[in-house]
């Protein structure tokens, strides 16, 4: 049999490729090398010991849901809704930032004005600093999708010609972005600065409640059992007629028309390279550094009720960048009775012991009744280099019968996969159906 569309890569863009092909009734094969579909986004569920009652969610790194992106709530998932089969539980507009060894609480002026008026005199950032945010958020919603133009600046510049103190920049902004970025320098584009902050004013940060994995579990039901195989690893492909013979690892041959290749950046260059040179940034983007990220999770006993907030360094002198308690956003990342600590860092060096010792300092001298339970090294994170999600051409090789989608074709968020995959799938159905 041959194929009229092979999806090479069962991460979120490759599933919601796959999504579009089936609600157009094209015939697809989607092949995942691994045994456990999503890529990136996925949850595993552990007990703190052999002999424990209860589970803990451990989402793949730390990763939460942007419920505003459009992709979430383009009309094939609509998925961003509160009352979505993600069953989404959302983390309070704001942050608790450690500095001069107590937090201190920033607010949403939108949606918590009172506790933002009681932050105004704190140390978190001049008053100057807290008027300018609420303007900036402002004028980055009246931006809309044009937040992707304007010059090329980094989001450091960008914060800067703004305004703002670096108080604020350091104890609040190079600690959060550094969160979302990977990186706490803000060369980031302040395009994607924008797209991010764009997203936080809409609305806030959630997670499902059983986890990130969830939402890859959500995609893989809307598909036919059939047309996904896992442990079908792709190792190389030559051109037949009318199409293309893809050479599995396990000795199988398997013929295809079409071939939309969604994975990562890497593999992708290894077996198709040859398609991409000449497509201009493509080419850039195949060859791109990723950033690194690295989780580590902790069950303890139930500790004092800290609310869903995300926790920040605004001394920027410790080993931990971010950390929430997982629990209190949403109570089924942990059995009754006990907590789940996520700890965030931007070294890949750190020890584990130099990380609980910082823990201490935030939450005290309890977290030596904390657990490990694991720990999440992701070295193809984010990538450092991205054309933004107007760049269609992106996704384009010099054959019009081989796309590509991954976060690296579009932006480096999940709004950027699932946007690469759909928009991928898109061209190859007006290409099969003459639409």
């Amino acid at each position: 049999m041959r194929w009229p569309v092979v999806i090479v890569g069962g991460g979120v863009a490759g599933l919601r490729a796959a999504i579009t092909f089936s609600r157009r009734q094209i015939p697809f094969l989607l092949l995942e090398a691994t045994q456990s579909p999503g890529g990136r986004v996925q949850s595993t569920f552990t007990r703190a010991h052999s002999n424990g009652s209860g589970v803990f969610c451990l989402d793949r790194g730390f990763q939460v849901l942007q419920p505003s992106y459009n992709e979430l709530r383009h009309p094939d998932l609509d998925l961003g809704r509160p009352n979505s089969p993600l069953e989404l539980k959302y983390f309070y507009p704001g942050a608790r930032v450690f500095f001069d060894g107590k937090f201190h609480a920033l607010a949403d002026p939108w949606r918590h004005p009172i506790s933002a008026l009681a932050s105004v005199f704190g140390p978190i950032g001049t008053l100057s600093d807290k008027v300018r945010v609420g303007l900036l958020q402002q004028h980055i919603l009246s931006l809309g999708d044009a937040v992707w133009s304007g010059p090329k600046k980094t989001t450091i510049e960008y914060l800067q010609d703004w305004g703002f103190s670096p108080n604020l920049i350091e104890r609040f902004f190079r600690p959060f972005l550094g969160g979302v970025f990977l990186e706490d320098a803000l060369g980031t584009p302040a395009s994607f600065f924008r797209f991010v902050f764009q997203n936080f004013a809409k609305s806030p940060v959630a997670v499902p409640r059983f986890g990130i994995g969830a939402l890859t579990r959500e995609l893989v039901q809307r598909l036919p059992v059939s047309s996904i195989r896992l442990g079908s690893e792709v190792q190389s492909f030559q051109e037949i007629s009318g199409g293309f013979a893809l050479g599995l690892a396990s000795g199988e041959s398997i013929e295809t028309g079409n071939i939309l290749w969604a994975t990562e950046a890497g593999p992708a260059q290894k077996v198709v390279g040859r398609y991409i040179s000449g497509t201009g940034k493509s080419q850039a983007n195949l060859e791109s550094y990723y950033h690194e990220a690295r989780a580590l999770w902790f069950a303890s006993p139930k500790i004092e009720s800290t609310g869903p907030v995300l926790f920040l360094d605004g001394e920027r002198r410790g080993q931990i960048n971010h950390a929430a308690v997982m629990s209190e956003v949403s109570p089924d990342y942990a059995p009754p009775g006990m907590s789940l600590i996520a700890l965030n860092t931007l070294s890949m060096t750190a020890t584990t012991e130099s990380i609980l010792s910082h823990a201490v300092d935030w939450f005290g001298p309890g977290v030596k009744d904390w657990r490990l339970l694991g720990e999440d090294r992701i070295r193809n994170a984010l990538p450092l280099n991205f054309p933004g999600p107007n760049e269609s051409d992106s996704l384009a090789t010099t054959d019009r019968r081989i796309f590509l989608a991954g976060d690296y074709t579009t932006h480096p968020s999940l709004e950027g996969a699932l946007l690469s995959g759909r928009r991928a799938a898109e061209r190859i159905v007006a290409q099969i159906t003459g639409d």
